[in-house]
C-alpha cells in the first residue's frame, strides 16, 4: 500500500513526523485505520499519554476496535507502553 503521499498531506501542519513509523505496517491495513492513528498522533503528538477510552473518544471507535487499534499500534512499534500512569496508558513513540 502506498502511504507516503497519504500521510503528508494529512500531517502537513505537524512538526513532528510520523510517516517514519508508519513506514513498516503490514501493507493489509486499510486506509480508515491509518487516518484514525492520524488523528489520534495529531491530538496526542509524542507528549501525551493515553488509554483505550480517549481512543474512543477522539476516534469514534467502540471499545474493542480501540482495543485492537492499540494492539496494531503497539505490534508495529508505533506506540509505547508508558509505566507509572496506570494499566493501558501508552505514548507514541
Amino acid at each position: 500500500m502506498y502511504i507516503s503521499g497519504f500521510l503528508k498531506v494529512d500531517i502537513e501542519d505537524e512538526k513532528v513526523d510520523i510517516e517514519h513509523l508508519l513506514v513498516n505496517i503490514d501493507d493489509k491495513v486499510r486506509s480508515k485505520t491509518l487516518r484514525h492513528i492520524l488523528v489520534l498522533f495529531n491530538e496526542c503528538g509524542r507528549e501525551k499519554i493515553f488509554g483505550r477510552s480517549f481512543v474512543e473518544q477522539v476516534t469514534g471507535v467502540k471499545s474493542s476496535r480501540a482495543s485492537e487499534l492499540i494492539n496494531l499500534m503497539v505490534e508495529n512499534k508505533i506506540i509505547e507502553a508508558v509505566k507509572g500512569h496506570g494499566k493501558g496508558k501508552f505514548r507514541f513513540k
